[in-house]
This record gives structure tokens, sequence and C-alpha cells, in this order.
């Protein structure tokens, strides 16, 4: 056969023309690939997360490592399950378990992060979100922006100032933050050299480096046709399919959502046939950096070099593996929701440790030199897998857990019990101290009544005796009652906020009542600006406001007590604390919305909108210094802002003019960059300081055109657009024309230069994470 485009001669079944590039089963799609400036590509640093989005979903917020908050949780989430006893982990054996199952779980959306959890989850395990909605002030935001009728949303684990790189096998196949891996295999720089995608029920690969090569499948046994659907929205993240040095793909075949969602593990090598490690695994694996697969079957831990296995551990929750792939650690949970920690060294040269029990882990060094606990209410450190050091006791919360400086913020309760009458204002003492107890004989009077004959005298009271009594009965009264609460005693509890930093814990507030926004410190926060450390922005009771219950306005001492917390609550002052001080910050009667930090500016930014205003109301965009020098400093940046969408380099990205479609004008530093634009949609580029966005969407609002924007400078990427993703500002991968009935759209790649059809009919494509 032969090329229609440039008469070349093709092999059968070949796509595309490796002279030219043109589709041959489309004559219209004459599209010529210049790949050969690919390897120019800049370097990917991770500041962020690369970009991307999937615009037929709810405009949710995708989560950013450095944008998004992540409150650390005080144990995890349990499974409802019977409670096991462990079993002694045996010497290294040769084992191949069958695979578990049981019912499989109902799954929800994240409001937050758009992420598929279960929905009798507390907390989601990607953002950290709390989905009953109790929480006062969501950690990223002060005030949720997800469309109505979402719930809100676990406080992810701190691991290096990031996301915890955990591994679990609960009731559902992810439970906890995705693995950061790079799942295309890098070449000179982070930028994959090969783009794996789901086609059909398979895995394929195509270079990015020669666009010459034809994609391979990998397997045509991905799964089948009953999991389909939630394979593969679940796999194309967290995955790493190379390994680092390019000689081995890991191929996921069988997927199985039957019961607990399980899955194939094999690995094939250049083009000899490929190899099983092992069936049933549960969650993610991690890959080393010599190629031993870490991973769950059956809730037990094991470990492959390629040829066997090796049983770690049993009946485990989550493990983590250490940057260098060298050690791991896991937990066992137990009835109480708390954890028994263990530590091992993958070669098992060493017994393995027990950290700690009926505890759980809130943080964590990416080398796990540093691993924070929490036993009861105090808070641990062990360093090199040692004694734990305690830190402080009587902690209700953390916040802010710096785990490299080893700096937090924590809450603690106290309890307190007042006279009542120490918080009533007697309005009423001095005209009670008038009040006299009337004198029946001083209102009486002598009257005649009849005529003529018939006449007689009769004593009679004035109206204004009883008047009187009346008022010197209810003076009676509040004397009762004042003697009553002189004698009352009412609970009053407070909360202290404290500042751990050199080993010492500084009292900031003994009136703390609310944090509105905090966000974790990360390497890339660091590299930024070496000065950005922890803040918290927070609400505390303004007790010189506070008015005193007027005894005028009680009945019962009881009163006072209701009352005194109705003036509590209005006697509200907004603080932050950075740098070692506290200030107080006026936000002129307005509420606090989304909220973003820029490191390198050492600002937070965020969307004030007027007290009775809706969530989604234009507000009005700050910025808020962090510097010793004006710590709380407010500037206004722009006014009518619907919505805060990213903080990248330096740069803060927002909408304004939102219509009833979600697509809105996007803004930069105060200036107009492009219209149209999907609201949720604009994501940084990994290495870049360009972002990608979805404008011009259709009347579905399930694609629209992919925009690189560098600058001033917009660049059109690709029209009818539904899913991308950037692994950097000269590669991107895009879904387009995507069938939500069939689940098949076209995969294109957009090379720096010009993006060109990849393959057709493709169901989803693996990314970083």
């Amino acid at each position: 056969m032969k090329c229609k485009n440039c008469m070349a001669e093709l092999e059968e079944g070949t796509l595309f023309c490796p002279e030219c590039g043109a589709r041959v089963d489309n004559d219209s799609d004459k599209t010529v690939v210049l790949q050969e400036d690919l390897d120019a590509a800049e370097e990917a640093v991770n500041e962020q997360p690369a970009a991307g989005h999937k615009i037929y979903e709810d405009p949710v917020r995708q989560g950013q490592a450095d944008q998004a908050q992540q409150p650390v949780y005080e144990q995890p989430v349990s499974r409802e399950e019977p409670v096991r006893q462990e079993e002694p982990v045996q010497e290294p054996v040769q084992e191949s378990a069958p695979a578990g199952g049981s019912e499989e779980p109902e799954l929800c959306f994240c409001p937050n992060c758009g992420n598929k959890i279960e929905s009798s989850s507390v907390f989601c395990e990607f953002c950290g979100y709390r989905m009953d909605g109790s929480q006062e002030a969501p950690q990223s935001y002060a005030e949720e922006e997800a469309p109505a009728g979402k719930k809100k949303s676990k406080l992810p684990l701190i691991i290096g100032g990031v996301a915890a790189v955990a591994v679990v096998a609960a009731a559902g196949i992810f439970a906890l933050p995705k693995v950061m891996d790079m799942v295309g295999g890098k070449g000179k720089s982070d930028i994959p050299t090969e783009l794996m995608y789901i086609k059909d029920k398979g895995i394929y690969g195509v270079s990015l480096k020669n666009s010459k090569k034809k994609p391979v499948e990998y397997t045509d046994k991905f799964t089948d046709s009953d999991s389909l659907y939630n394979a593969i929205d679940d796999f194309d993240t967290g995955f790493k399919l190379i390994s680092d040095d390019g000689k081995y793909h890991f191929i996921i075949e069988d997927v199985d959502y039957s019961g607990t969602p399980t899955y194939t593990l094999s690995y094939k090598k250049g083009k000899k046939e490929s190899v099983k490690i092992d069936s049933g695994i549960q969650g993610y694996y991690r890959v080393t950096e010599d190629n031993k697969i870490v991973y769950m079957k059956n809730d037990n831990l094991y470990v492959s070099d390629l040829k066997d296995k090796t049983k770690l551990a049993s009946d485990i929750d989550y493990f983590y593996l250490d940057k260098a792939g060298k050690n791991v650690m896991w937990e066992v949970s137990n009835s109480d929701g708390t954890d028994d920690i263990y530590y091992q060294d993958l070669a098992q040269k060493k017994d393995k440790i027990k950290i700690d029990s009926d505890s759980s882990v809130i943080g964590m060094s990416d080398d796990l030199s540093k691993i924070m606990l929490r036993k009861e209410d105090s808070i641990y450190l062990v360093k090199n897998q040692g004694d734990k050091e305690k830190l402080v006791g009587d902690v209700d919360d953390v916040m802010a857990l710096d785990i490299e400086k080893g700096t937090f913020f924590y809450t603690a309760s106290v309890d307190s019990k007042v006279k009542a009458m120490d918080f009533v204002d007697d309005d009423m003492a001095a005209a009670d101290a008038q009040l006299k107890e009337p004198v029946r004989s001083d209102y009486e009077r002598t009257e005649t009544v009849g005529s003529g004959y018939f006449t007689y005298e009769r004593t009679v009271v004035d109206d204004k005796y009883y008047e009187d009594m009346s008022k010197y009965q209810e003076k009676q009264e509040r004397d009762r009652l004042r003697e009553q609460l002189k004698e009352e005693e009412i609970a009053s509890p407070y909360t202290e906020l404290y500042y751990y930093a050199n080993g010492e814990k500084n009292l900031v507030t003994s009136e703390f009542m609310n944090s509105i926004s905090y966000f974790y410190i990360t390497q890339a926060d660091r590299e930024a600006n070496k000065d950005f450390g922890s803040y918290l922005m927070y609400t505390k009771t303004n007790s010189e406001e506070m008015k005193k219950v007027k005894l005028s306005e009680i009945n019962y001492a009881s009163d006072v007590s209701y009352l005194l917390s109705e003036s509590r609550d209005k006697s509200v002052t907004y603080c932050v604390y950075a740098a070692g001080k506290e200030a107080e910050i006026d936000l002129d009667g307005k509420r606090v919305g989304s909220t973003m930090k820029d490191a390198k500016n050492n600002l937070v930014y965020m969307l004030l909108r007027d007290e009775d205003a809706d969530y989604d109301d234009s507000g009005d965009l700050y910025s808020m210094s962090l510097n010793a020098s004006d710590l709380g400093k407010m500037e206004e940046r722009d006014s009518d802002v619907d919505y805060l969408e990213l903080v990248s380099k330096g740069n803060v990205y927002y909408l304004k003019d939102t219509n009833d479609k979600n697509v809105a004008d996007l803004y930069c530093n105060g200036d107009s960059i492009l219209s149209d634009v999907s609201v949720y949609s604009v994501q940084s580029v990994p290495g870049s300081s360009a972002v990608i966005c979805i404008s011009d969407p259709n009347r579905d609002k399930d694609r629209g055109t992919l925009t690189m924007i560098k600058g001033k400078k917009a660049e059109k990427l690709s029209d009818d657009v539904n899913d991308y993703y950037a692994f950097g500002e000269n590669s991107v991968a895009m879904l387009t024309e995507y069938n939500y009935d069939r689940m098949k759209g076209d995969l294109r790649y957009y090379n720096g230069k010009e993006t060109y059809m990849v393959d057709t009919d493709v169901r989803n494509f693996f990314r970083t994470y």
C-alpha cells in the first residue's frame, strides 16, 4: 500500500505515514510530523504537578502540589472490618496467594479535587477535604467554591512537605494520594519518551522520540467489559509503566472490579515475551531504582525482584517507600483507629523495627528519617527509627506541619468555669436602688358614696399602688436573680493556639476560634523563596469588644451562657501568624473566599466577598504580606473577580465576567489575557512560566480549544479537546472529539511546534501525577 499524500511505500496496517506523517485512512488529515527538536525540550521542575483537566466533569479544582492546602489528619480512616490479629512474618518465602474479593464500594467524586473515592469516606484521600460538610473552613479555601449540591471534603499525610506517597488496599483500589512517578520513562529531561494509552481493552505505547515508529500493543487484556468504565478512569495516573532506565515496561492486565479492585502485573523487556510478576494486586505498586516492585496482595506486603517475590508483612493497610527505594514503612490498623507502625529494609538484612503501637503517623520526611506521630493527645518525633521523643501534649488539632524544619501549629482545649455575674451588665441597678416597697396606706383615700339619706364612706386604693407593687415585685425577682448569678458557675471553655518551633512551644493566643487558611511548605516553595515559611490565618475572640449580657435581657441564670456565646461569635478578629509574630488583618467587613500562596513573593492571595454574598458571587482580589516587616498588610489587586484560578511563578490568574455557562474572561496580574475560558481549567505547565486552559467550549461544555499562554501571547494547540495533560511546555497529550457513550476519542500530541494525531479510538492515556 502507498501513502496518498507522498506516495511512500507502507506496510499493511500502518496508521500514519512514517515519511510525511499523514493519516493513512483519512485523506483530509495530512499533518507533517516534526520532532527533531523534542530532545531540546525544557527540563521540567517539580514546582507543581503537570497540568491536566477533564472539562467534561463538574468544574472542580484540580489539585496542585504547591497550591492545595493539605491539613494534617489525626488518624487515618480505618476500614470497617473485624480486627485482625497480626500474624508473625515468616522468613522470606515464595508465595502466590489467591486474590481476595469483597463487595464493591459505592463511589462518589470529591468536590475539591475531582478524584473518585468511596462515598463512605470521612475525608477525601487525595486532597484532604472533609466530606460530611462539618468542616467550618476548608483548608485550601475558607469557603467552598464547588458547585452547589457537592459535599465538602481526609487530611493527607505529609511526606517531605507534600502529600503522602502512600500505597493502600482498602475497599476501593485507591485510598490515599497517588504515587508520584513518571509513567512514560525519562529522556534527557522529565519529558516522557513514550506515551502509553488505553485502546479497546488493551494498553499501547508510542514513541515520542521517533514519530516513524508505530504504536506497540503491550497487552490486549487490560480489563473486561464490566470493569472497563472504572478502569480507564482509575488507572490513568499513579502507575509507573516504564522503569527509569528504560529497560522494562510494566503491564497492567486483568483489572477486576467485581469485588475489591485487583489486577495482574507483568513486565516486558525489549522484544521478549512478558513475564507475570503477580496477580490479585491491590492499590498502587512502587518501582525502586533497581527495578524491584513493592506491592500489596490480600493485605500482605511483598517485594519482587522480577524473578521471585518475598513476603514482608501481613495484614497491613498502608505502606510508604522512602525516596531511595531502599526501605519501607507500613501500618497495621487497630479497631480504635490507631495503627501499629513498622519499618524494614527491602533487602531484609536487618530485622524489622516496630516504630510504635497504638498511634497514627501525621508526617514523615521523604527518606523516612523523621516520622511524626500522634498518640492519644500527644505528638512525638521519631528520628532514624530510634526512640520516640515527646514534643507536646494536650493536642487537639495539628496544622501547617513542616516536617523538614520541625514546625507546626496546634490547638489545645481548656475547660473553664466562671461566675455568671462576671459577664452580666446590671443595667437595672440604679433604677432598682430607687425602688422602695409601696405602703398601701399611702395610696388609700376615703370617699363618700351615695346621696341624701343613703350615703356611706369607703376606703379606696389608688391604681398606682398596684402598678408600683408590680414594679417592686419585678425588682425582687431581679434581686433573687442577682444572688443566683453570684453563685452560678457557667462553662466557659476556650482554645489555645500554639506554634511549635526550635524545640519549644509558643503560645500564640488563648482566644482561638477557627482556622481560615494555611498551606504546607514544599521543596518547590523553598526553591522559589528560601525564606518562605509556614503561616496560619485564623479568627480569635476579641474579648475587649465582647459585650456583657444585660440583666434586663435575661430571666434565668442559664440564659447567660447562650447570650455570652452569641456575643463571642460577634466579637471576632481576623489574624495571621508568620515569621514568629502575630498581626491583625482588616477585612473591611468581608469574608474570606478561596486562598492561594505565592511563595516567590511571600504573599497569600485571597478572594473577599460580602458577608451576605453567595459562594459564586464576585468579590475583590487581595494579596496579604507574610513579611515580618509588614505582616498582614492587605493590598487590593482587582475587583469584581469571580474565581481565583492559579498562582504560578509569582503570577496570579483569575476569572471575571463569568456567564451562566461557567465561561469567563481570564486575567493575569490585572491584565486581560484571554476571553471565553472555562472555569477551573487554568493549569500550570511544569518547568515553564506558561499556563494552559480550555477556551471557547462548545454548547455542552464537554470540549473546547486547548490554549497555551506565555506571558500575554496565547497559542492554540487544538480544537475539540476533552482531556489534556502537560508534561512540559513542549510536551502536551490530549484527547479530542471524545464520545462518552463509546468511551473513545482521538489521541493527539503537541511537541512544541505542532499538534499531530497519535491514534484514533483511544479510551484514555496514562500521565504523571
